[in-house]
């Protein structure tokens, strides 16, 4: 809803105020607040994916499927709020954070990750 300004014209409304807190390692976090939203694809939407996954990264079909299918059906999810950094974390950060706690992630506890060193 528009506003009225003083001046006759109207003005934007303001945004909502956004309730930051600062974690345990100093970043400025951000509350996303409890809600729903639509996740995944149309089945048209995973057929483009798929005929650009075969026309540009030149993949196979089948293998351009298992990457896509998944998408399909959207579906509603529902959240409960949580904090999250306010900015991306860069590698450099997250190699600091997997060297003080000797985290793993799921793909390398499982075998098939791989990536280069920061």
């Amino acid at each position: 809803m528009k506003q009225e300004s003083t001046t006759g014209g109207t003005v934007a409304p303001k945004p909502p105020q956004v309730k930051t807190i600062t974690g345990k390692d100093g970043t400025p976090m951000v509350l996303i607040p409890t809600g729903s939203f639509r996740m995944g694809s149309t089945k048209d939407g995973v057929d483009r994916a798929i005929k650009d996954c075969v026309r540009v990264l030149k993949k196979d079909q089948s293998i351009c499927e298992v990457w896509y299918e998944p998408e399909s059906p959207a579906h509603k999810i529902s959240i409960s709020s949580f904090n999250l950094d306010q900015y991306e974390v860069t590698n450099r950060l997250f190699g600091k954070f997997v060297e003080v706690t000797g985290y793993r992630t799921t793909a390398e506890e499982e075998g098939t990750a791989w990536g280069l060193k920061w």
